[in-house]
């Protein structure tokens, strides 16, 4: 994967899908976006240009 971020999405999405009964995470990524994506600063929606507003 790309992004650790997406990598852990991908982990948390598998594992809440019916008749999944457990995942082995060995998925890498090539950029650690851990304190990238705790900040707010420039933060947009991932399916949108627009600006993210919690």
């Amino acid at each position: 994967m790309g992004r650790r971020t997406t990598a852990a999405i991908t982990v948390r999405l598998v594992s809440q899908t019916p008749a999944v009964v457990s995942v082995v995470d060995k998925l890498g990524h090539d950029f650690d976006d851990t304190e990238l994506a705790g900040s707010r600063l420039g933060r947009t929606h991932p399916f949108s240009a627009h600006p993210f507003d919690p």
